[in-house]
């Protein structure tokens, strides 16, 4: 808890913050580390909700870049993946 707020900090993982990402829905949870999010919508009562799956080309691409953060504030803009700057920026087809 921070300020009435539930925040998952990242850098407790222990892990370098070179290679963590968080999807989380509610931009709350990433607050430490906004560089390190991949914001979602909520999916809740949504069976039809495919939008994980939308991120794995991207989350593809992350897995072999150096640091994931200068990617990730490039194609994160107000909380919401620009799924468009990303193609253009990770080269996805």
């Amino acid at each position: 808890m921070y300020n009435g707020l539930f925040v998952k900090d990242m850098a407790r993982l222990g892990r370098p913050m070179t290679d963590v990402i968080i999807i989380d829905n509610s931009p709350s949870s990433y607050l430490f580390q906004p560089e390190n999010s991949l914001p979602c919508t909520s999916w809740y009562d949504d069976p039809a909700d495919r939008e994980l799956n939308e991120l794995v080309p991207i989350l593809e691409k992350l897995a072999i870049v150096k640091d994931v953060r200068p990617y990730l504030t490039k194609i994160v803009n107000e909380n919401k993946v620009d799924f468009n700057k990303a193609k253009e920026l990770l080269n996805i087809s």
